[in-house]
């Protein structure tokens, strides 16, 4: 890990798998997916890949800068180790429930800095359904509900899951997760959603123009369709 912060592994434990449905992040049975089904990034599905790589472009680019969205992760340095061990168990995968954006599921490890006393846990895996609204709006007969403030399956809307399910994973100052589990609950999971929008709206309306990074990816996966 960068900084020195000699973060050590102190607990692992198998849990429950954790859903992000368009609202927020929700608990779900283990039998309800086939988690051997899921599929690493790779450029075998170039439009998927390219998406979810510009959501975590965009998340970084929020969370590398000090501002309100960062200081509510805890600050810069701790975060970026997080959502670094995030991005490193994203998977992909086409799962029955449309309504879900991201799965949080398997093992769970919970790692602890002797520095700070930061403290996060990381999951097995991280599954981004490619059938739920990170990648698509739904149709006339049958639209995805809104992310938060947003319309799925656009740039905003999937940072917001990404940092919703940051919440569920970091331990704030007084020893509780930043986002308490919402699974089963949509009021919680809405409200889960509102504290994140109040902490992070302003950086998620200024991300960059299509120019950077991020917006380079989403033109290059529209440009395939």
């Amino acid at each position: 890990m960068r900084h020195g912060l000699g973060l050590v592994l102190i607990m692992l434990a198998l849990l429950t798998p954790l859903t992000i449905m368009a609202g927020g992040l929700n608990r779900s049975p283990a039998s309800g997916t086939d988690e051997s089904a899921a599929v690493p990034l790779s450029p075998v599905s170039p439009k998927p890949l390219m998406l979810a790589d510009a959501a975590l472009a965009d998340a970084r680019e929020i969370l590398s800068a000090d501002n309100s969205c960062s200081r509510f992760f805890g600050g810069t340095a701790e975060v970026m180790d997080v959502l670094d061990g995030l991005s490193g168990r994203i998977r992909l995968q086409r799962l029955p429930d449309r309504l879900v954006g991201i799965r949080m599921t398997g093992g769970e490890a919970t790692f602890i800095s002797h520095l700070t006393g930061y403290e996060y846990r990381l999951f097995r895996e991280v599954i981004i359904n490619t059938n739920g609204p990170f990648y698509s709006s739904g149709n006339a007969f049958s639209p995805m509900p809104r992310c938060g403030s947003f319309w799925p399956n656009t740039r905003e809307a999937r940072v917001l899951m990404l940092l919703h399910e940051l919440g569920h994973m970091i331990k704030g100052a007084n020893g509780k997760w930043l986002l308490p589990d919402d699974g089963g609950n949509d009021r919680k999971s809405l409200s889960n959603t509102r504290i994140i929008e109040a902490k992070c709206l302003p950086q998620i309306k200024a991300l960059e123009s299509p120019e950077g990074l991020a917006g380079k990816l989403e033109d290059r996966a529209r440009d395939q369709e």
